[in-house]
Order: C-alpha cells, then sequence, then structure tokens
C-alpha cells in the first residue's frame, strides 16, 4: 500500500472523512512509528473501529515520540479500542491531547482511560463527550482526577452521567486543582 501520510508534511496532518477503515489505520500506524515531523494527527469521522485499527493507532502512540495532539472523533472505537489507547496513554510521554469523543466508549473503556490518567504525565486535553459513559465510568474518572495533576480540560459532556456521575466529579475537583474546563 502507498503512503497515506506525504514525506513532505510537517506539523499537522488533517485525515479526517476520508473513509479509511481497519486496514488503513494499520498503515497510518506503521509510519506514524518512525515518523518525526508530525505533531498532530486529525483521523476523525472515519472507520477506524474497536479491534485492528485502534489497535495499531494504540501501538502506534505506544512509539510515537512526537505527535502531541491525535483526534480521533467519532471512529467506532468501542471499551475495547478504548482500553488498547489506555495502555498507550500509560506509557506515552509527550501526548498533551487526545479527542475520543462521539465514539462508542462505555463503563468499561472509560475506566481504562482513568486507570491510565492516574499514571500519565502529559496529557492536558481530553474529550470523552458523545459515548456511552454512565456513573460507572465517570467515577472512575474521578477517581483518577483525584491523583492526576495534569488535566486542565475534560470534556464529558453528552454522556449518560447523571447525578450520581456529576456529583462524584465534583467531588474530585474538592482536591483537583488543576482541572479548569
Amino acid at each position: 500500500m502507498s503512503s497515506l501520510i506525504p514525506d513532505n508534511v510537517n506539523g499537522t496532518i488533517d485525515l479526517t472523512c476520508n473513509n479509511f477503515e481497519e486496514a488503513d489505520a494499520a498503515s497510518i500506524a506503521e509510519e506514524l512509528k518512525v515518523n518525526k515531523t508530525l505533531t498532530a494527527i486529525n483521523l476523525g469521522f472515519n472507520y477506524i473501529g474497536a479491534g485492528g485499527g485502534a489497535a495499531s493507532i494504540a501501538e502506534a502512540l505506544g512509539v510515537n515520540k512526537h505527535i502531541t495532539t491525535i483526534t480521533l472523533c467519532s471512529n467506532y472505537i468501542t471499551d475495547a479500542g478504548a482500553t488498547l489507547i489506555a495502555e498507550a496513554l500509560k506509557v506515552n510521554k509527550v501526548l498533551t491531547i487526545a479527542d475520543l469523543s462521539c465514539n462508542r466508549i462505555g463503563d468499561p473503556g472509560a475506566a481504562s482511560i482513568a486507570g491510565a490518567l492516574k499514571i500519565n504525565k502529559t496529557l492536558t486535553t481530553l474529550d470523552l463527550h458523545g459515548n456511552f459513559i454512565k456513573e460507572v465510568g465517570v467515577a472512575s474518572i474521578s477517581d483518577a482526577l483525584k491523583i492526576n495533576k495534569c488535566l486542565t480540560t475534560l470534556h464529558l459532556w453528552f454522556n449518560d452521567i447523571k447525578d450520581a456521575g456529576a456529583f462524584s466529579i465534583a467531588e474530585a475537583l474538592r482536591v483537583n486543582n488543576t482541572l479548569t474546563s
């Protein structure tokens, strides 16, 4: 397969709405493993999915030392994919912005991401809006916020958090002084 990331691209590449599927994500991930010029990639509104595509991107994030921003919104990523991405966040030392909005991430995926937030020291912005996160998932994230001192922006709107979830976030904000929005 030919390169999906042109050689002459520095900084940011926007690959939204390209109908990329799992095989395309695997190709992009292989390129990201060795790319030293990209700092931001937008893969939003594709069909990367829960399995191989998310696994490939997660593997690339685990080794890439240059990407600081990744957008994976609206890619049909499920709990399984979110768990793989969370594992990458545990070892990634450069990613500052991750957009996982409008996927199919529920409480198990949110719990995995929360586990990564307890370890990750670089992520400042995390967008999880428009997923299927409920009270259990937001409680996990709330527990992570009590430990995490890096995250400044967290988007959780348009989930199914309800009063108990809002209360757990409020409790976390009593001890977290870094989250500002």
